[in-house]
């Protein structure tokens, strides 16, 4: 986390507490895009880099479309919710926590 504030900060050069706002929602749907769930103790580094791949061709394909960013934000949610189900459904189906 701390590289990526710091890259953060020389992307955009300058520090702002607000500057990394955006991109909460979109590291929480590539994680658990990835695999990890958020119960923890599932997921890794091969699987995270797997989601956010998945989740930056996302983002190309709805800015191609033009769509606007409340509406992607709300599209991600609903990734999130639906991975989220499909993790819970899975564990159950294993007889482990989800």
């Amino acid at each position: 986390a701390a590289v990526a504030g710091v890259m953060l900060i020389a992307y955009s050069g300058s520090p702002s507490l607000t500057a990394a706002d955006s991109y909460a929602l979109n590291s929480v749907v590539a994680a658990v895009i990835g695999g990890a769930a958020l119960s923890g103790g599932v997921g890794g580094m091969v699987g995270t880099f797997a989601g956010v791949a998945v989740l930056a061709f996302l983002t190309t394909v709805l800015n191609s479309f033009n769509v606007p960013s409340p509406i992607q934000a709300i599209f991600y949610g609903a990734v999130l919710i639906a991975m989220l189900l499909i993790n819970g459904r899975m564990a159950k189906a294993r007889g482990g926590r989800s």
